[in-house]
């Protein structure tokens, strides 16, 4: 066994990468707003920072689909190796 079998490949590792990374901001988020918000503000704040982390993961990987307008092309939001143009 070599040891590029036990490396997943990029477009894994990025994937993988991004999950923790987000997933570890939320958390921190949470945690620190266990001290300081009143409980009953908790769900909706949660909220917040996962839609933010959301956010984040499709600005983070290079394709973003914007609101297209009546008549015009719109980016598709496709994987990070590449975007295409939808009409």
């Amino acid at each position: 066994m070599s040891a590029s079998n036990l490396r997943p490949n990029r477009h894994t590792q990025f994937w993988i990468l991004q999950l923790i990374g987000w997933s570890g901001w939320v958390l921190l988020l949470v945690l620190r707003d266990l001290s300081f918000v009143p409980a009953e503000y908790m769900v909706e704040r949660t909220g917040v920072f996962i839609l933010d982390a959301l956010v984040g993961v499709v600005l983070s990987t290079g394709c973003a689909m914007p609101i297209p307008l009546p008549g015009t092309c719109a980016l598709a939001f496709v994987l990070p190796q590449r975007c295409s143009v939808v009409c």
